[in-house]
């Protein structure tokens, strides 16, 4: 894995009013996979400090936990989990109808979520 680092100068877009900065500062962290194979390659943008590579390895770790977490919530919303209809049931039940998604992802999944536990 190949990890880049860079200080960079964003400038706001045109359309954007005066009452917002006419700059902003961030850093960027490009992550490309190793040669010859054919995985993401990650540009990141943070208003983190990243000036060692300790650093960049941070703010990457924090991006894969933020996807998992996007991740888990399209579950919740779009994979027949129905979460804002499930006001009335307990939270045990619905953590419980999360966990045999991800347990059981895929075919199996909206069979198990919609039996009784």
């Amino acid at each position: 894995m190949t990890v880049r680092f860079t200080p960079v100068s964003l400038k706001r877009p045109n359309r954007l009013k005066d009452d917002y900065p006419e700059q902003v500062e961030v850093q960027a962290v490009e992550v490309a996979p190793p040669n010859g194979q054919k995985l993401v390659n990650w540009r990141l943008l943070t208003t983190h400090p990243v000036r060692t590579y300790q650093q960049a390895l941070q703010i990457i770790q924090w991006y894969r936990w933020r996807r998992h977490i996007e991740q888990l919530f399209a579950i919740l919303k779009q994979r027949g989990l129905d979460i804002e209809a499930s006001e009335n049931e307990s939270i045990l039940y619905r953590f419980s109808k999360l966990w045999l998604h991800i347990l059981f992802p895929g075919p199996l999944a909206p069979k198990a979520l919609h039996s009784d536990l």
